[in-house]
């Protein structure tokens, strides 16, 4: 929880190096990770974020795999420029261990040049990650008849009062 932002960067590659592929509950390798896209999650998130997401799995992981927002948006810029170099939504599903990621290439306004962000595999440089500022937040979508369960209001709360960014995104029937 008491990390820098490169610290923690830097703890997510070396993570990813070195459990990669390892079974684990919740994480499936094959579907959309990539170490740089972690890293802009965790960059985006924080050490407090990432630690009470992680503490509310722990405690109960089956009771908490549930209820968990629809989406989770990443998006990082060039802290002088202000141009958007990275773009992330992601789709939770029905369950915490299936992601759906659609990484939209963005242009790169410095270099003049399309990036595609899933081709993005090594890890991000430290040095780097001090020009970026990242934000991000989490959206529960509902319908024009849709209401938020009790499980969803709780981890919208849990991470409202977690300081992590989480709305919810009421959509109007289309006529």
């Amino acid at each position: 929880k008491n990390m820098t932002q490169v610290k923690l960067a830097t703890t997510v590659k070396d993570t990813w190096c070195e459990k990669r592929n390892t079974g684990a509950i919740g994480i499936d390798w094959n579907y959309g990770y990539n170490v740089q896209t972690l890293q802009y999650i965790a960059a985006c998130l924080g050490p407090d974020g990432i630690a009470a997401i992680l503490l509310r799995m722990c405690m109960n992981y089956s009771h908490w795999v549930g209820g968990m927002p629809d989406l989770f948006l990443v998006r990082a810029f060039h802290r002088d420029t202000g141009a958007q170099i990275f773009l992330l939504d992601t789709n939770l599903c029905q369950s915490f261990g299936k992601r759906v990621f659609e990484q939209r290439p963005v242009i790169d306004h410095d270099a003049e040049k399309k990036t595609d962000s899933m081709e993005l595999t090594s890890p991000m440089d430290m040095e780097y990650l001090s020009t970026i500022r990242c934000e991000c937040m989490f959206v529960e979508v509902k319908g024009p008849n849709d209401r938020l369960s009790e499980k969803q209001q709780l981890w919208l709360n849990y991470l409202v009062e977690n300081n992590i960014p989480a709305k919810v995104l009421k959509i109007n029937s289309v006529k």
